[in-house]
């Protein structure tokens, strides 16, 4: 009888420590999950849906079909966020005109968003004092030719 007692005291305790590391492992798994929405939004990524998230393993049957899916292009919004990371990283000695620079291009961004249908925010002038955007991007800034008159 003792030993049957000393057997379901051994068995309850294996069982509280197992839900004790299961409890404790989510607790890490949600400070991950937290930790890279942070990082995420930190470069300005935007937010991962979690039904998103990868399984562990996935099956070796789907990568193999997902080789074949065609590369869908990239959206106007990828290739901004490219393009304003590659200017930060190029950039990385210079926080102060990088930091400048996006401000100013938010607040141009920010003029169009509200006022969409006055042209005078659709464009930007490449002499106008304020556009820091220019030192920053050699050769990347467009220029459109006026027509001839």
């Amino acid at each position: 009888m003792e030993e049957l007692n000393e057997r379901k005291r051994i068995i309850e305790l294996r069982r509280l420590e197992k839900e004790e590391e299961k409890r404790a492992r989510e607790k890490i798994r949600q400070k991950l999950e937290e930790d890279k929405a942070e990082r995420r939004r930190k470069l300005g990524l935007p937010a991962e849906a979690p039904a998103a998230s990868k399984p562990s393993a996935p099956p070796p049957v789907e990568e193999k079909k997902s080789a074949f899916l065609p590369v869908r292009p990239a959206t106007k919004a990828e290739r901004m966020r490219d393009c304003l990371r590659n200017i930060k990283q190029q950039n990385k000695e210079e926080d102060a005109k990088v930091k400048r620079a996006f401000q100013t291009l938010l607040t141009y961004i920010g003029n169009v968003v509200k006022n969409p249908d006055e042209e005078k925010f659709r464009k930007i002038r490449l002499t106008n004092a304020t556009f820091q955007v220019n030192s920053l991007l050699p050769g990347l800034v467009k220029t459109t030719p006026k027509p001839a008159e």
